[in-house]
This record gives structure tokens, C-alpha cells and sequence, in this order.
């Protein structure tokens, strides 16, 4: 995903924000859930879970594939997908981390000087 002038910013602020772009579409979270759920599963098993047709489903993961969040085993005639748990892990403590320091501080009410 490339992103207008996204090298001006940190290495961490830029993994932050391909993290939570990757996760802001219902579909990609419908996919990570059901791969936690099953473990594995092929395209045709996803798009059968899926309310939406085989490219759309194709699309989602190829975003999700590329940000290396799921994993692909080939069984021919299947590729069969999988969650990649440690850059789940890695990006959620990035996010956590974040959300941590920004809900965490104590500044002046806006408006107010410190």
C-alpha cells in the first residue's frame, strides 16, 4: 500500500498505520476471525463463510497476504491459508504501545496552557 509522502514519518508510525489500514475493512476481520477459528482454510472455504463473492474475497486477501498477516500453504489444487500469529503478535504490541502512550498522558484540558 503505498501512501503519499509515508517516508516522512517513523519507521514505527508507518508499520502503525499499514497495520490498522490492513484491519479497516469488515471483511479482512470477518477472515482473520475465521482462520482463528478453523486454523486453515482455502479461498473456496472463506468465500463460502464470506457474504461476499470469490474476488472480492481474493482482493481482501491478497491485502492481508501482502501486510503478511496470513499465511499460504500449497496443497495442490488448494492453497490453504492461515493466520501468520507472530506478526499479529508483533503489530498488536506496536498498537498497544501506542494506545498505551497516547490514552496514558496527563496534559492540560485543550484549550488551557499548561
Amino acid at each position: 500500500m503505498a501512501y503519499p509522502r509515508f517516508d516522512l514519518y517513523p519507521a514505527k508510525a508507518q508499520a502503525l498505520a499499514r497495520f490498522s489500514r490492513t484491519l479497516g475493512h469488515p471483511e479482512r476481520l470477518h477472515i482473520i476471525e475465521m482462520l482463528n477459528q478453523y486454523e486453515e482454510l482455502t479461498v473456496s472455504d472463506l468465500v463460502n463463510l464470506s457474504p461476499l463473492a470469490l474476488p472480492t474475497v481474493s482482493q481482501h486477501l491478497i491485502i492481508l497476504r501482502r501486510e503478511q498477516l496470513i499465511n499460504i500453504r500449497e496443497q495442490v489444487p488448494y492453497l490453504w491459508n492461515s493466520l501468520n500469529r507472530k506478526t499479529l503478535q508483533d503489530q498488536t504490541m506496536i498498537l498497544k504501545a501506542f494506545l498505551s502512550e497516547v490514552t496514558g498522558r496527563q496534559g492540560p484540558a485543550p484549550g488551557q496552557r499548561a
